[in-house]
């Protein structure tokens, strides 16, 4: 062992030993004042043991090295939504604190605090989502720093007892909003929300080329938002996000009328040239025309699902047509709109 006498100082001796740091870089450690060799040696030995089994890592230095490497991997729309997460939640209450000194009291009564927040517009299932980016912060710590337990795992997720059932629109009741529109493009906008079910973001990224106009075909490629202070258009939310939906007839011919007003129709302009709030302004004012109740962007594609459910069309179908990864996420997501098909299903086999 690297215990040595200290010339220096008669009857003392001194460690110098070598360690690896969090980062995996070599470091040298000296500590002097030991009177016995005996001492020199324990103090070693535990010191090396600590630095093994006990990452002295602050939080925040954790954060910097997790993000650096999620930026690697990750779309940047979905990188710059984490760090915003991270940097407005959870490093102000756990910036300074060593990640083995994070215990599941401190997350719990932190994610308390988030859920009393007076004023906060997160949702329960928002915060819920932050406690997840915490946990996998965490996780990553076990994975590549010697972390021996992650905390968040001991904490349950915040009960929302106000949840509510997802607001959609009739197909009556569509036509009541659309009644009240005149542009073109705010036609073909809403149109597309509500007869192919598109994201917001998908929406906004569309350009002339994604759409066959002979083949009535909708190529959804790409998704933007807002992110780091600008608009950026990355790859789709997922693998599956990335389809091709067919279009009716009547909303093609929209599109071929709105095209011949634009005078950029190149195949990599923009389609619609729209940014977010201008969407919502829009939105909330043909709603309030029509006499209808505040609804979001993206319950416009909850009701392209309420209407494909009505029409009786096949739930892997629209799986498909949403872009979603896995049937059971359409099904979960849209459970309730399925009850009345079973009372017309039970209607049909009486007859049989």
């Amino acid at each position: 062992m690297p215990v040595y006498k200290d010339n220096n100082k008669k009857g003392s001796w001194f460690v110098s030993c070598y360690y690896k740091d969090y980062l995996g870089h070599k470091k040298q450690k000296v500590k002097r004042g030991f009177t016995t060799k005996k001492e020199a040696q324990s103090w070693e030995r535990d010191f090396l043991e600590h630095y093994s089994n006990q990452p002295t890592i602050l939080f925040k230095t954790l954060v910097d090295v997790y993000l650096e490497d999620y930026k690697a991997k990750y779309k940047l729309s979905s990188y710059y939504i984490k760090e915003k997460n991270i940097h407005s939640h959870i490093l102000p209450y756990f910036g300074e604190t060593k990640i083995n000194n994070i215990t599941p009291n401190m997350i719990r009564e932190w994610l308390n605090n988030l859920q009393a927040k007076q004023g906060d517009t997160l949702s329960t299932e928002t915060k819920n989502g932050i406690l997840r980016i915490f946990s996998a912060i965490l996780s990553y710590a076990c994975k590549y720093y010697g972390l021996s337990l992650n905390p968040c795992k001991n904490v349950d997720t915040l009960k929302d007892d106000t949840k509510k059932e997802k607001v959609f629109l009739t197909l009556e009741q569509y036509k009541a909003f659309r009644s009240n529109i005149t542009d073109i493009r705010d036609l073909v906008i809403f149109d597309l929300l509500f007869y192919a079910g598109l994201r917001r973001g998908e929406l906004m990224a569309l350009t002339f080329g994604d759409i066959d106009m002979d083949g009535q075909l909708l190529h959804i490629n790409k998704t933007k938002g807002y992110a780091a202070g600008k608009y950026l258009t990355t790859a789709p939310k997922t693998k599956t996000s990335n389809r091709v939906v067919t279009l009716p007839g009547f909303l093609i011919d929209e599109i071929k009328e709105y095209k011949e007003h634009c005078l950029d129709t190149d195949a990599t302009a923009s389609l619609l040239n729209i940014r977010q709030l201008s969407i919502e302004n829009k939105k909330d004012k043909y709603l309030k025309l029509a006499g209808l109740p505040h609804m979001r962007i993206h319950d416009f594609r909850h009701s392209h699902v309420a209407l494909l459910v009505e029409l009786g069309e096949n739930p892997l179908l629209i799986a498909n047509r949403l872009g979603h990864s896995d049937i059971k996420m359409t099904l979960n997501t849209y459970a309730h709109l399925y009850p009345n098909k079973q009372k017309e299903l039970a209607q049909k086999l009486e007859k049989l």
